[in-house]
């Protein structure tokens, strides 16, 4: 009897190692994809979040000085700030006017004009007459004036909604709103 020893693998052995290892590439490829899609997922949400809250806290800061009268010197009795806040027809823009108290000296250049709009899936600011500037893209708003939709002569509130759509297409847009207080309109209806 002559035996043979075996000295390498089989072509099943062979076979069996490769069908073993694809499925363990194939396992290790598929949760390297989900994560990095969930991270993604994840960056994008963060994007949004971001971009919701830089919104709220550019148009707060605004509406919080709607009528703000910090100049008191004998200039500023016939030209103090008569119409603070506007609301556009749509209530698609919020015009917000303010004294700035670094430029007291000069009428002209003290009274703080600021506009925010909301056209073509963007937010732009205007500031006393310059050109509009863009802010955010992908995203639609509106602005009302509070309690119920009141004239911009008696509210005391602005209740600020914007939603913010994704550029990924599998997000859903995001929805926020704020609700500011005109902390200044009664020193400005004096």
């Amino acid at each position: 009897m002559n035996a043979h020893k075996q000295t390498g693998l089989s072509l099943i052995e062979v076979m069996v190692a490769v069908v073993i290892s694809s499925i363990l590439i194939l396992g290790v490829t598929d949760l390297f994809n989900s994560s990095f899609m969930s991270g993604r997922s994840n960056s994008e949400l963060a994007q949004i979040q971001e971009n919701g809250r830089l919104a709220m806290e550019l148009i707060g800061a605004d509406a919080r000085l709607a009528g703000l009268q910090t100049c008191t010197t004998n200039n500023w009795t016939a030209n103090a700030v008569k119409d603070a806040v506007a609301l556009g027809s749509n209530q698609k823009s919020i015009t917000l006017q303010y004294v700035d108290p670094k430029n007291c000296g000069n009428v002209s250049a003290a009274i703080k004009t600021i506009t925010y709009t909301f056209a073509n899936d963007s937010l732009t600011k205007t500031e006393s007459g310059s050109t509009a500037q863009p802010l955010l893209d992908n995203i639609d708003g509106s602005f009302t004036l509070l309690p119920n939709n009141s004239s911009p002569e008696t509210a005391n509130a602005l209740l600020v909604t914007i939603k913010i759509k994704s550029t990924q297409a599998n997000f859903s847009a995001r929805d926020f709103s704020s609700t500011y207080e005109f902390k200044n309109r009664l020193i400005a209806r004096d």
